[in-house]
């Protein structure tokens, strides 16, 4: 497996095997670490507990979910992460829609430093 590459996973998050175990392009590979990273909950992984989104808070820290300003506080958030990123040039678009029943749609666009384009 070459380091740009990573295995292939679904959209709930299982690796795609068909004859053999499906691997990613480097664009895809991005992609997957970027979504994988907004959707841990911050402290959740104990080998990175300072990695994640705080989406529902720890016990030293007050959740973001059910808050007045939560869409504002997590946006701020996910570009921080996605900016941060060593394989991300810059965010072309960003969508988000906030729900009344809490769901958190988000809709990102974003340019590689290798002028690829993805889409998550």
């Amino acid at each position: 497996m070459k380091s740009n590459e990573n295995w292939l996973m679904d959209n709930t998050g299982d690796i795609k095997i068909k004859k053999n175990i499906i691997l990613t392009e480097p664009e895809e590979t991005i992609a997957q670490r970027l979504q994988n990273k907004i959707s841990l909950n911050y402290k959740e992984w104990f080998l990175h507990e300072s990695e994640g989104v705080n989406w529902f808070g720890t016990e030293n820290l007050e959740g973001n979910i059910g808050k007045k300003l939560t869409e504002l506080v997590l946006d701020s958030q996910i570009k921080n992460y996605i900016n941060s990123d060593k394989d991300v040039s810059k965010i072309l678009d960003y969508t988000t829609d906030f729900s009344n029943n809490g769901n958190y749609n988000i809709k990102i666009s974003i340019a590689t430093n290798k002028n690829g384009i993805i889409k998550i």
